[in-house]
């Protein structure tokens, strides 16, 4: 099975995308979850780093209890969002749980891992993940979809833990964000506060992106008002295998900060990107 993670800033249409990605036959997501136990605090990412860069006994058992705790959460469904027993028995999910940690118990107690170990239990795991929300009989072009909007922050450690996978950043005008964010209930209360926010999670991706150039990743940037300008472009990224752009490329043909910086033009929320050509589709970006 194929794995794609779609990622970007909250409230940029990583949902939006997700969603007509996960329409195509081809695809399968769990539909209004966010698999948070990647990147996200207490997940695989915390876990690699008290087990295999920075072990000491004490801390990798309270890095190992803080894991099983967000499994158990997502399982239940105590992150505001569907629980992953809409998907399978609750039975089945926590097998897969323990299958893993338990590769990484010696006598009992979490022990010091290398790398290479760590990351053979953690790709056994994602691969129980996409087996249980695809089904068993699911074909092996299957394409397993994620959307945790900030693993792509994590895009060398995602690297590591699937091997082969796409990543799809999703992006909109950054007044837009912001001004989204501040009329959130767990939202900043001002808007200035709301595009530091924003600056803060757009310094953090350009080290990310510098990192997937040097890795070779395939990345693909969609700029989501493009999408909405072309809803055409839109439904091909739904309904087609070969996605229209090389890796590396952006598909809305917008030029690198080619929106209006935040407060510029037209004010804060008033998303107006740059006027610039679109860029010339290359050869197709493969799932």
């Amino acid at each position: 099975m194929r794995i794609l993670f779609v990622g970007g800033p909250g409230r940029s249409g990583t949902s939006f995308v997700a969603d007509r990605l996960g329409s195509h036959a081809q695809v399968v997501t769990l539909k209004d979850i966010e698999l948070k136990i990647f990147c996200e605090k207490n997940g695989l990412q915390d876990l690699f780093h008290a087990l295999v860069e920075t072990y000491s006994p004490n801390r990798a058992v309270m890095a190992l209890n803080q894991f099983h705790r967000m499994a158990e959460a997502l399982i239940e469904g105590s992150y505001g969002q569907p629980a992953l027993t809409t998907a399978a028995p609750a039975e089945d999910w926590r097998a897969g749980i323990s299958a893993f940690t338990d590769r990484l118990l010696e006598d009992g107690h979490p022990a010091p891992q290398t790398s290479e170990h760590f990351f053979e239990a953690a790709r056994a795991l994602l691969h129980r993940i996409a087996t249980l929300a695809a089904g068993a009989d699911a074909a092996e072009d299957t394409v397993f979809l994620e959307k945790t909007p900030h693993n792509l922050l994590a895009i060398g450690f995602l690297a590591r833990l699937a091997p082969g996978a796409r990543f799809l950043h999703v992006m909109r005008d950054p007044r837009s964000i912001a001004w989204s964010l501040q009329t959130m209930r767990w939202g900043p209360d001002e808007l200035t506060t709301a595009a530091r926010w924003v600056d803060s999670y757009c310094r953090a991706w350009t080290a990310a992106e510098a990192q997937a150039a040097r890795l070779g990743v395939p990345l693909i940037r969609l700029h989501i008002e493009e999408a909405a300008r072309r809803p055409g472009r839109g439904r091909r990224l739904a309904h087609r295998p070969a996605w229209p752009c090389p890796p590396g490329r952006p598909v809305a043909g917008r030029r690198r900060g080619g929106s209006e910086p935040l407060g510029g033009k037209g004010g804060p929320g008033r998303a107006r990107p740059a006027r610039h050509p679109p860029r010339r589709l290359g050869r197709p970006f493969r799932l």
